[in-house]
């Protein structure tokens, strides 16, 4: 016969297990949301690489077929933003960016460009030096191999992610100085198209500051700007953009998830055997 003190153990032991049974509910439940969180943080990131894949080719088709200059009353309002001193524009949800690599500090030889860039963002001048004197020993493996031994194999720096892993640099240091680098070699240069953020390393502050808002004002041409920045252009002086641009491209300018950034290098040649040839794709949050 059942007593009052059963009673009480049998609904103790039912409490318990009941309490049990729902904690490892919740705990289940917290699993499954979190799951969920992460296949739909999964599935937007892929959505947004998607987009930036998509937005990509469509940038790469209008450089092919349109003039690389500014058209204001364009419709297209991808031609009618556009410039090539690397100005962010949004275009289709992303921020966009577009560089002429002429008119970037050149790894395979403008070294002074390399150090005083180094130096501009706080790095003093015997460390930069050294940064410096890394790259010109991997760029030139002749130099890299008597140091070494004969029969070392030293090969140039191939990608700008590379300079992270030369000595006395670090992946801070690469990715502030790759918006402002090139590893691909090419002649003459094009002032014209300088970014922005690197007009200081040429010009005083005042002419800088001018030239900065001359183009937040207007797209400058690159008369307008030799004008501004009393220049006389030369015979090696490349006067329109191309053929070698860098595009980079963030993807979403209205979102707070994270940004998928991608950023290629290529050539155009809309008239030759070979249109377009992909130099470097870069692809990063």
């Amino acid at each position: 016969m059942l007593t009052r003190a059963h009673l009480g153990i049998a609904l103790v032991q039912v409490l318990l297990i009941t309490g049990i049974l729902a904690a490892l509910l919740m705990i289940a439940v917290g699993h499954t949301q979190m799951q969920q969180k992460q296949v739909l943080a999964l599935q937007q990131q892929l959505q947004h690489k998607n987009m930036l894949y998509s937005q990509t080719n469509e940038l790469i088709f209008n450089l092919l077929t349109e003039p690389l200059v500014n058209q204001t009353n364009n419709d297209n309002t991808l031609l009618s933003q556009w410039n090539f001193y690397g100005s962010p524009f949004v275009w289709q949800n992303s921020d966009v960016r577009l560089f002429n690599l002429p008119s970037l500090i050149n790894l395979q030889a403008d070294f002074a460009g390399l150090q005083q860039l180094l130096q501009y963002h706080g790095k003093p001048q015997h460390e930069a030096e050294a940064m410096v004197q890394q790259i010109k020993l991997r760029q030139n493996p002749f130099l890299q191999r008597d140091r070494l031994s004969h029969n070392a194999v030293v090969l140039p720096v191939q990608h700008l992610t590379e300079l992270a892993n030369l000595p006395h640099w670090d992946r801070y240091w690469q990715r502030r100085v790759a918006p402002f680098v090139t590893l691909v070699p090419f002649a003459g240069n094009s002032p014209a198209y300088i970014p922005s953020a690197m007009l200081d390393l040429l010009f005083s502050a005042p002419k800088a500051d001018m030239i900065r808002v001359s183009r937040n004002n207007a797209v400058l041409s690159a008369e307008q700007f030799f004008s501004l920045a009393d220049l006389v252009p030369d015979d090696f002086t490349l006067m329109t953009p191309g053929p070698y641009l860098r595009l980079e491209l963030q993807c979403c300018a209205d979102t707070s998830a994270a940004r998928q950034i991608r950023q290629v290098d290529i050539e155009l040649r809309p008239y030759g055997l070979q249109p377009l040839q992909f130099l470097s794709i870069t692809d990063h949050q």
